[in-house]
């Protein structure tokens, strides 16, 4: 049994999300014991029946695999982490970050495939030829770099392989500033789309999502801020809300750490509802992203979780709604509503928001809800 054929089977992915989501449901039980006065022994039989249910997980996940990973076709392409070649491993979330939003751009290019996140970072730091892993992954193509730093100067090198040839589609380098960071960006997915001859609309990509900040520090702690407000943990998450803080600090005007800020607040409240003054900050600075960009989908769905922790319902699903319909590919605007609909009963809506969710973006808590949902389908309706 190879390390390629689990990764192609999905048995660490899906085993991560469970594990993932069962962390998630031992942190809400120890929750809930305090909050409740309920017996300590509740989070000992929550951990109890993760652990028996985990080589089921496997089991099934292994055996039903050759379904679940099967190609996604030749228009296709994973997104390897890039590597973090500078001096100080501080930098990672400079390499995780730039291939995310790379990932991100191309997942907007209509016609294009890419692997999702979960699967490709389970190929971080692991050594392999590129092709080998591409067909793991189901992907026609791979794009890999490397990521240095020194300084305010960067030097990103990168390169497209088709899978089944092993050649070399495109390669670039760029040798620039910090400053140039969003155009590498931009410039990278472009080549690649253009390589994989993909058909655009218009210029094939849309602008970068929140504008650009004036100062590129704030780019910085908000990328270092996305690398934990989706860990649904408390300090994770007031650790991502001083991140999204300090770029504010940096630059006032800058949407997508308004955004940030909003969700981190929203979230803490959510799950610590004793954190009353988060979501008084979270509301304030939702508000003020729209304010900022009106037309940004992620602004909307921040607004729409806040509203939603607030309890105001109709209004939380209008601004869900408008996220959607500005973003065919917002992650958090189906999740809560998804959350939502579950709250109200209405579990085959939820169940496919949540579908449409992991569509976009596999992540445990939807992977958790739907299955929740899904079985309460079962059993209720």
């Amino acid at each position: 049994m190879s390390f390629n054929e689990l990764i192609r089977r999905r048995v660490p992915q899906l085993t991560g999300i469970y594990l993932a989501a069962g962390w998630a449901l031992i942190e809400f039980s120890d929750w809930a014991v305090g909050r409740f006065g309920l017996s300590g022994r509740v989070t000992d039989v929550v951990i109890a029946l993760l652990l028996f249910g985990l080589p089921f997980v496997i089991l099934v996940t292994w055996r039903l695999g050759a379904e679940i990973g099967a190609p996604i076709g030749d228009k296709s392409v994973a997104v390897l982490p890039f590597a973090n070649l500078s001096d100080s491993s501080e930098n990672e979330y400079l390499s995780d970050g730039l291939s995310e939003e790379i990932m991100n751009a191309l997942a907007r290019v209509e016609g294009l495939k890419v692997v999702s996140r979960t699967s490709v970072f389970a190929w971080k730091g692991r050594p392999g030829d590129v092709r080998d892993i591409g067909r793991a992954l189901g992907a026609g193509s791979v794009l890999e770099g490397s990521v240095q730093r020194s300084g305010d100067q960067l030097r990103v090198r990168t390169r497209l392989v088709g899978v089944d040839s092993g050649f070399q589609l495109w390669s670039g380098r760029y040798d620039r500033s910090m400053e140039d960071i969003f155009t590498i960006e931009d410039e990278i997915a472009g080549n690649v789309a253009r390589a994989l001859r993909v058909v655009f609309e218009g210029d094939g990509l849309q602008a970068h999502p929140g504008g650009q900040p004036t100062d590129i520090r704030a780019y910085e702690y908000v990328l270092r801020g996305r690398q934990f407000v989706g860990q649904y943990r408390k300090a994770p998450l007031e650790f991502a809300r001083e991140m999204f803080q300090k770029a504010i600090e940096i630059d006032p005007e800058y949407a997508e750490a308004r955004v940030g800020a909003a969700y981190a607040g929203a979230l803490l409240s959510m799950y610590y509802p004793t954190l009353e003054a988060a979501l008084v900050e979270a509301d304030a600075e939702s508000r003020r992203a729209l304010e900022l960009e009106p037309e940004l989908a992620d602004a909307h769905a921040a607004r729409g979780l806040v509203l939603f922790v607030s309890k105001e319902i109709d209004a939380a699903e209008e601004s869900l709604r408008r996220a959607m319909q500005l973003d065919p590919l917002q992650f958090e605007a189906r999740y809560f509503l998804g959350r939502l609909r579950f709250q109200q009963g209405r579990h085959q809506e939820a169940a496919n928001l949540f579908d449409e969710a992991l569509a976009a973006r596999e992540d445990c808590q939807a992977a958790f809800f739907g299955a929740q949902a899904r079985e309460a389908l079962g059993t209720v309706e």
